[in-house]
C-alpha cells in the first residue's frame, strides 16, 4: 500500500495531471520532480526496512480462528456507537453539515463554531465501529444496510479520505474472511476505480453538504481521470521545500503541537499550532493561497523536521509502529483482528503519507485504532495460538 500510495501520487498524478503542459499552480510553476522522488526514495527504503525487520508479525493471519478468542464489550461498543452518533447530531445542529439535505443550507462559519473540530473524529470513529458490524453479522443485509448509512453519512461531509479508508477495508476485510488470495489485478481495478471515484467527488462535493453530481454533467471519463483537483498542490508544495535549501530544522516540535491538539481549543485556545508548515507556501505567489487548503505529504514534515537523513529514519520508526501496532491488534477478539489489520495498511501506507501532518495522524490514529482495543480493555485473557499452523509464506497483511 505505501508502495503503491508513493507510485500513484509522486509518478501517475503528476504524469497525467502535467501531460497538456499545465504545470502552473497558484503561481508556482513546477517543472522537475527529482528531488521529491528522491525523498519517496528514501522515505520507501525506511518503511522497507522496517517491513522486512517486522515480516513474521506480517505474515500472521488475523482471520485464523484461535483456540481461546478474547470477546469485546458490546456495552463499550454501544458506548462508541453513540458518542459518535451524538457527535453527528453536535455537528448537524451547529450547521456544519447537511444531513437532512435541506435545499436552504448554509454552512456555518462563526469563530466558535472552529472551536468544537474535535467533533470531526466521531465521523473517524464510524470506521472502525462499521467494521466490526460487518465482520460480527458476517456481511449480511442488515450489516450492508448499515454500511450504507455511515456511507452517505460520509459522502455528505464530502472528505473522500474517508471513503477511500470505507472502500478499502471492507474490502480487504472481506478477502480476508473469504480467504480469498489477492491478485495484482484486485489492486490495477481497484487503483483506476479509486482514481476515478476520487476525483469525480472532488470535482462534485460541496464540504457538509455532499455530492452534486450535475456538476459532473458534460465530463467524461477521460476528464474526470485528469481532474485531481486541489490534490496536485501537495506537489508543489512538496517540490518547492524539497527542491530548495531547508530551513532551521523544528525537530520535535509536530510531537508537541500533536500531543496539544488533543486538546479542544475551547479549553486551550492558545495551545501551540503548526506554524511551520507555512514553509511549503513559499513557492506559491497567488494572494490567499493559505486559504486554498493546499496540503503537503508527510516528507515534508519529515524534512523540515530533520533534514534529508531523517527521511529513512522516521519512516522506519513510523512503519515499525504499524507493525507493533498489528502486533498488538493481533491480541484481540477476530473481529477486532480483521478490521484492525485491514486498517493499518490503509492508515499507514496511504493516510500517512499523503495527509502528512503528525497532529493530524495521531488524532486521527486514536480515534481509527482506539475503540478496537477499548471494546477488549475488560477482559484479560490471553489469546489462544491460532487452530491451524501458520503459513510460512506471507498472508494477504503481509503482502499489502
Amino acid at each position: 500500500m505505501m508502495a503503491l500510495t508513493a507510485i500513484t501520487y509522486f509518478f501517475v498524478m503528476p504524469a497525467i495531471s502535467l501531460s497538456g503542459n499545465n504545470e502552473a499552480h497558484f503561481g508556482m510553476v513546477l517543472t522537475t520532480l527529482e528531488w521529491p522522488h528522491f525523498a519517496v526514495l528514501l522515505y520507501a527504503l525506511g518503511a522497507y526496512a522496517a517491513c522486512v525487520a517486522g515480516r513474521r508479525d506480517l505474515a500472521v493471519d488475523p482471520a485464523r480462528p484461535r483456540l481461546v478468542e478474547r470477546r469485546s464489550s458490546d456495552a463499550v461498543f454501544w458506548f462508541l456507537a453513540a458518542s459518535a452518533a451524538a457527535g453527528i447530531a453536535v455537528t448537524v445542529a451547529l450547521g456544519r453539515l447537511n444531513l437532512m439535505a435541506d435545499e436552504n443550507y448554509s454552512a456555518s462559519i462563526t469563530a466558535d463554531v472552529s472551536d468544537f473540530s474535535f467533533l470531526n473524529m466521531s465521523f473517524t470513529m464510524l470506521l472502525p465501529l462499521t467494521l466490526v458490524v460487518l465482520i460480527r453479522e458476517n456481511f449480511n443485509a442488515r450489516s450492508l444496510v448499515v454500511l450504507v448509512v455511515v456511507c452517505l453519512i460520509l459522502l455528505t461531509t464530502g472528505f473522500r479520505t474517508r471513503l477511500i479508508f470505507m472502500g478499502y477495508t471492507v474490502a480487504a476485510s472481506f478477502l480476508l474472511m473469504r480467504r480469498i488470495k489477492i491478485r495484482v489485478s484486485y489492486i490495477v481495478v481497484g487503483t483506476i476505480v479509486g482514481i476515478l471515484g476520487g476525483n469525480a467527488m472532488g470535482q462534485a462535493r460541496t464540504y457538509g453538504q455532499g455530492v452534486d453530481l450535475a456538476k459532473l454533467d458534460g465530463m467524461t471519463w477521460t476528464d474526470i481521470l485528469f481532474s485531481f483537483g486541489g490534490e496536485v498542490g501537495s506537489l508543489y508544495a512538496f517540490s518547492f521545500t524539497a527542491s530548495n535549501p531547508l530551513p532551521e530544522l523544528i525537530f520535535g516540535k509536530p510531537w508537541i503541537v500533536g500531543m496539544a491538539r488533543l486538546i479542544p481549543s475551547f479549553i486551550w485556545k492558545d495551545k501551540p499550532g503548526p506554524d511551520y508548515l507555512a514553509h511549503y507556501l513559499g513557492g506559491f505567489s497567488t494572494e490567499g493561497v493559505e486559504q486554498a487548503g493546499v496540503s503537503a505529504p508527510q516528507h515534508v514534515e519529515m524534512l523540515l523536521q530533520f533534514g534529508w537523513v531523517g527521511l529513512p529514519i522516521l519512516a522506519f520508526l513510523y512503519f515499525c509502529l504499524a507493525i507493533h501496532l498489528v502486533r498488538r491488534l493481533n491480541h484481540l477478539g477476530r473481529e477486532a483482528r480483521i478490521a484492525g489489520c485491514a486498517l493499518v495498511p490503509v492508515f499507514f501506507g496511504f493516510y500517512m503519507q499523503t495527509r502528512g501532518y503528525f497532529f493530524q495522524i495521531l488524532a486521527d490514529g486514536l480515534f481509527t485504532f482506539g475503540p478496537l482495543f477499548l471494546m477488549h480493555l475488560w477482559d484479560k485473557r490471553s489469546l489462544g495460538r491460532p487452530i491451524a499452523p501458520a503459513s510460512r509464506t506471507f498472508t494477504f497483511i503481509g503482502r499489502l
